[in-house]
Formats: structure tokens, C-alpha cells, sequence
């Protein structure tokens, strides 16, 4: 918001551009998107937490958590680097715009529901505070990078992105896009908090058995 409230709304000031682009919310390598990208690289490393801890236990869907690891570490890479605005070029070639202006949503969406299919299984057999957690951290996320960016890309088509309007549709998505992040995260803490109890009963329970083994 700095950044827009700098440009629009504030007179005239030195380096009020660079400001304005160093803090802008719809502006790429930025204050704002290394925060971004390091509050998804932190869930990548929350997941790979998650998942050293599976695969020690031999758990069933060890994998699932490997692979949200490495998916969520892409996704950082992405946020940073803008990787996903490279598809919306070529589409628009193929005649695509308008309301799919930013055309990226369209494989963005495919791959949404590629990821569903493959993680459903593994969703349902989650407990019932995480379902429900994940669900808003989605909902919410998917809400701003999608639907809202729909919104955004029609009406740069329009009115192009120099304008207040412009800003304060890329705002709302970014700040959905965040909070759903820091939702995820602190699922994930929870859920993590939740295993680091479930590893100490188990070192209890495995003490007492051998203990017992041992006075006999």
C-alpha cells in the first residue's frame, strides 16, 4: 500500500518512483514479493518438516508431504521470479484476452485441479482442524491469485494498470494471496506442534518397554 499511496495520492517527492515501485503490491522483485516468496518458502520448509517426520514413521502419505515440499519451493521460485507470467504471452497469440487478459490463469486452473485430484486422498485422511484450515488458507489463496486476477487483468485491458483503480485490485489480491499463506502456516505449525507431541509419547511408550523388558 505504501508504494500506491506514494504514487497516487502524495505529492511530488524525490525518488517517489523508485519508492513507489520498491513497495508497489502489482509491481514483480520487490519488498513486497520477497516477502511473499519467503512466507511460501517458509511453508515449503514447514512441509519438508512434516515430511522428515512421516518418512522416519514409514507413514502412508510420507510422499504427499515430499511432494507439497517441493511443489511450495517452486512456488516461491514463481512468486519471485514471476515464472507463471511467461504463459499468458504465447496464449495471447492464440487470440486469448479480454477477460482472460492475464491469460496464465488458464494452465494456472488446470494445474489447481490436477493438484486436487492427486492430493484428494491425502486431504481426507487429514484431521479435521486441518481440513478445515486448509480449506480457508485455499479458499482464500486461490480466491486472490485467480478470481481476483481475473478481475485485475480485465480491467488493465480497459483502463490499463497507471491508475488507482488498478492499484487497489492488485492490493485486495495480494493481501488475499498473503493471508492465505500465513493461514497455511500456521496450520502447519500446529499441525507440526501436534507431532512433536505424538514423538514424545511414542519415545515414553518405546522407554517403558524396554524398561519393562529389561527388569524381567
Amino acid at each position: 500500500m505504501l508504494g500506491h499511496v506514494a504514487l497516487y495520492l502524495l505529492p511530488s517527492f524525490p525518488m517517489r518512483n523508485l519508492f513507489a515501485y520498491k513497495f508497489a503490491l502489482n509491481e514483480e522483485q520487490n519488498f513486497p514479493t520477497l516477502y511473499s516468496a519467503l512466507a511460501v518458502f517458509f511453508c515449503s520448509v514447514l512441509f519438508a518438516i512434516i515430511a522428515f517426520v512421516k518418512t522416519n514413521l514409514k507413514d502412508y502419505y510420507r510422499w504427499s508431504w515430499q511432494g507439497l515440499s517441493v511443489i511450495f519451493l517452486y512456488l516461491s521460485m514463481d512468486e519471485l521470479l514471476g515464472l507463471h507470467e511467461s504463459f499468458s504471452n504465447p496464449l495471447h497469440k492464440l487470440g486469448i484476452n479480454g477477460i482472460l487478459h492475464n491469460a496464465w490463469v488458464i494452465p494456472g486452473a488446470v494445474a489447481v485441479i490436477i493438484f486436487m485430484i492427486i492430493f484428494y486422498k491425502f486431504f481426507l485422511h487429514l484431521p479435521r482442524y486441518m481440513k478445515r484450515l486448509f480449506l480457508i488458507a485455499m479458499i482464500v489463496f486461490i480466491g486472490g491469485a485467480f478470481f481476483v486476477e481475473v478481475i485485475g487483468g480485465y480491467y488493465k485491458f480497459i483502463h490499463g494498470e497507471k491508475n488507482i483503480g488498478y492499484a487497489l485490485i492488485t492490493t485486495v489480491e495480494e493481501v488475499m494471496e498473503m493471508l492465505g499463506v500465513v493461514v497455511l502456516i500456521h496450520a502447519l505449525l500446529t499441525y507440526i506442534t501436534q507431532l512433536e507431541i505424538l514423538q514424545i509419547n511414542l519415545s515414553f511408550n518405546l522407554t517403558r518397554k524396554n524398561s519393562g523388558v529389561i527388569d524381567h
